[in-house]
């Protein structure tokens, strides 16, 4: 609190010397706004709160291809993933549609985890489609990975006539616990180009499952040449990254057909799939990560409640802790009284409530001045279904005075203008609040 502060002035008309009487103890400067202690709330930021067979759940699913990190929390053993590679695109037309891009794998399981872990998250993106009716050029864009695990380029269409570029190969999506690859969901393969040629082999190749190569990255697809053909779809990146699918617009068989033909489509990439876990090729659309854990309920407040002010020369104060659930188990056990006033003397704690709401009273009729923080844990403490609540925080922190304030010093100065009158300024050792009645008494003697 201001030390040296002015007192209030106080006027009276005198003639002879005057004697300022003050009361030995007054009170203390107005209350103090009070905010909670900070606490952790049931989800990690970013994450929404559900309730899943009636126990809180956090969920969060990541879409762009950038990276992200997510440190697993504390108490939490077990998350639930779903990862999904980023799907091929479909190729390009000519008089007749393109291949379609195939499926990214999508990866659903539960994980065991340990509290601190740090998850690396990388969705890969889609495939880009091939451009339609075009000569030379026309290969979809790969899809796009951040971690290196990208999709191969369609291939362009041959530089005659008006063919489809073919489509790109998904990236892969890929999750990784402290550095160590754990997940990867492969991308699609993407579409071939249509070529010039009738039905069906104008047309170009789905993306499809089959030859890998050894890198993560997709293959891109092949190049159409001189004829009027489609470009093969890009691979699928991958734990082990698709083949390109190969543009067919060279040579010919006994029926002409391969000659300006639609490109073949991309091979969709090898996953990593962790034991226990399903894999399918369902995924549409770009790549996403979705992590997933069940949380055990956790501190939300914790506030002084009397007295009111955290300035206080009191020797009693209560505070109220909450949490996000109700929980049993709560005891003076998990109170633990510090600060350079708190770590000094004997304190008694008492704790009362039930469900979410919780009353700690502390008290010491001997209390110095100095600081008192609270520390609460919930070692024993469950919540509805049993599982240990895993948290800890502190109280606000009360600064206790336990020093009456005193008189620094009196003056005394006439009033310019107004004879028989002066003004008595009084200065305290700390900033106080005066009392109307009775703070101080004015006696002498009136001279002549």
């Amino acid at each position: 609190m201001a030390r040296h502060a002015e007192g209030n002035n106080l006027r009276k008309s005198l003639s002879s010397a005057l004697v300022l009487a003050l009361l030995s103890f007054l009170s203390f400067g107005g209350v103090i706004s009070l905010e909670s202690a900070e606490a952790s709330g049931i989800c990690e930021e970013g994450f929404t709160s559900s309730t899943v067979d009636g126990l809180p759940y956090c969920e969060r699913t990541y879409t762009s291809t950038a990276s992200f990190t997510f440190t697993i929390p504390e108490a939490v053993t077990e998350i639930d993933v779903i990862v999904q590679g980023g799907a091929g695109g479909a190729g390009g037309r000519d008089g007749r549609a393109g291949g379609a891009g195939g499926n990214g794998d999508r990866i659903n399981g539960s994980m065991s985890v340990s509290s601190g872990a740090v998850l690396g998250i990388f969705p890969g993106g889609q495939g880009g489609n091939g451009s339609g009716c075009v000569s030379g050029r026309g290969g979809g864009s790969a899809g796009v990975s951040s971690t290196g695990y990208a999709g191969g380029a369609g291939g362009n269409a041959g530089s005659s006539g008006c063919s489809g570029g073919g489509g790109a190969g998904g990236a892969a999506s890929v999750v990784d616990v402290d550095g160590a690859v754990a997940i990867v969901a492969a991308g699609g393969g993407g579409g071939g180009g249509a070529g010039n040629k009738p039905d069906p082999q104008g047309s170009g190749e789905a993306g499809v499952f089959g030859i890998t190569v050894s890198a993560n990255v997709g293959q891109a697809g092949s190049n159409a040449g001189g004829n009027d053909g489609g470009g093969g779809g890009g691979g699928g990146g991958g734990y082990f990254g698709g083949a390109g699918g190969a543009a067919n617009d060279q040579g010919a068989a006994a029926d002409g057909y391969l000659l300006d033909s639609g490109g073949d489509g991309g091979n969709r990439g090898q996953s990593l799939v962790p034991a226990g876990f399903s894999s399918a090729a369902t995924g549409t659309g770009a790549g996403l990560i979705t992590i997933g854990y069940f949380t055990v309920e956790g501190i939300t407040g914790f506030s002084l409640i009397h007295p009111e002010s955290l300035t206080s020369n009191a020797t009693s104060f209560s505070f109220a802790v909450t949490f996000s659930g109700a929980v049993t188990g709560f005891s003076e056990a998990n109170v633990a009284v510090g600060g350079t006033s708190g770590a000094l003397g004997t304190w008694t704690t008492t704790v009362l409530g039930s469900g979410t709401s919780w009353t700690v009273k502390v008290e010491n009729t001997g209390a110095v001045s100095g600081t008192l923080i609270l520390t609460v844990t919930t070692t024993g403490v469950t919540d509805v279904t049993g599982r240990a609540v895993n948290s800890s925080t502190t109280s606000p922190t009360v600064t206790i005075d336990r020093t009456n304030p005193e008189v620094s010093s009196i003056g005394l100065s006439p009033i310019v203008g107004n004879p028989g009158e002066v003004l008595i300024t009084v200065t305290f050792s700390e900033a106080v609040t005066l009392e109307e009645s009775g703070a101080a008494t004015i006696s002498g003697t009136v001279g002549d």
